[in-house]
């Protein structure tokens, strides 16, 4: 028997998110999607091939042949339905952030602890790099923790929503309820922040204390569209969380120092770099790692192709190094690093098949 899902909100996240992956999980059936605009409703029904909509919350939340609720409307709103599909004894997916107040979250809180449904609040953070880093600190493999680092920004709303209209097949948005005070509640800090925040703690533990600033530094609103704050956990470790809706270029990535080692996860990507004092190569499981040894600290900066001297590059290939190649890299170059690579698969790849398929050459990948 199918889980027979519902939709509450029929806007970017819903389009983007929560509809394309609910239609392709197996025992899943989408059978609701409910929204303030017609037009979305239908636009949104016709491509994942939804049943029905509605223009009531309520309705589709007391519907009795809806075995989950997902939330999906803006901010505010997020507790009072989510309460309310509790009690009509739903599962709920709740979308981040879980509410814009303190006594609000903490009534949700005890509402999901009282019911035998399933209850997930976002983010779920799950990112193989992340939990790879969160059991290599528990190993106690970086030694003490001094501190962490995790920025998640964007270029704010409006760059989200320029993908969001082309799905939702509409024109421009002028009126995003992101900016409005009294729609949003909350800026930055709350819609981005999250992610950061919760990637500290994944790999951290509970917080003893935060401190932050907000500041607006350059959308059209009231509300924050920079943030930082500063998190104290166990042992003296601080951790240090950035967002905003001021980065055109994005940023998601994390790090983590401690007096051993340090981990890093270059921004948009899903590696995990270990650096450590005297270690050549060291690798993690599922192989998606690359070390840096610090005794190559003079050597051009891994990230791009290294300038000049081939023989080192070829060294460097040849002893397990995956190196990162911008869009200048020249091809005879690449045949060379190409070659010493093909020496090297022998001694840690023994699939020759396998090997090949990861060897991926362009901008901003890795060869694996």
């Amino acid at each position: 028997m199918s889980l027979r899902v519902g939709i509450i909100g029929a806007g970017g996240i819903a389009a983007k998110l929560h509809l394309p992956e609910l239609v392709a999980v197996p025992g899943v059936e989408v059978t609701v999607l409910a929204g303030r605009k017609q037009s979305r409703l239908d636009t949104l029904c016709r491509k994942f091939n939804v049943p029905r909509s509605s223009n009531s919350y309520e309705e589709v939340i007391a519907d009795p042949n809806i075995d989950a609720v997902v939330i999906a409307l803006p901010h505010p709103l997020h507790v009072k339905y989510g309460l309310m599909a509790l009690d009509a004894g739903k599962h709920v997916h709740m979308q981040k952030p879980l509410s814009t107040s303190l006594d609000e979250a903490e009534q949700f809180v005890q509402a999901a602890g009282k019911t035998d449904k399933t209850v997930l609040c976002l983010p779920y953070v799950a990112r193989p790099a992340l939990l790879a880093a969160r059991d290599c600190v528990a190993r106690g493999e970086l030694g003490k923790i001094s501190t962490a680092h995790a920025r998640f920004s964007h270029g704010g709303p409006e760059v989200y929503y320029a993908t969001i209209q082309q799905i939702l097949e509409e024109e421009d948005e002028d009126d995003l309820w992101f900016f409005d005070a009294k729609r949003a509640d909350v800026g930055a800090l709350f819609d981005m922040g999250v992610y950061a925040i919760a990637h500290l703690v994944t790999l951290l533990g509970t917080a003893k204390s935060v401190v932050g600033r907000c500041t607006t530094v350059d959308k059209p609103t009231t509300l924050e569209d920079t943030a930082a704050m500063i998190l104290e956990f166990a042992g003296g470790t601080l951790g240090v969380a950035e967002t905003g809706w001021c980065d055109g270029a994005r940023t998601y990535g994390f790090e983590v120092h401690g007096t051993k080692a340090k981990l890093v996860n270059p921004p948009l990507t899903g590696h995990l770099v270990k650096y450590r004092p005297s270690t050549v190569i060291d690798f993690f499981p599922k192989d998606f790692l690359l070390i840096i040894d610090e005794s190559h600290a003079s050597l051009p900066q891994i990230g791009g192709m290294y300038a000049g001297d081939r023989a080192r590059k070829e060294t460097l290939v040849a002893h397990g190094f995956r190196l990162l190649f911008g869009r200048n890299a020249q091809p005879k170059e690449l045949a060379v690093l190409r070659a010493a690579y093909d020496r090297a698969l022998a001694d840690f790849v023994k699939d020759e098949a396998a090997a090949k398929s990861l060897l991926t050459v362009g901008a901003t990948r890795i060869w694996s």
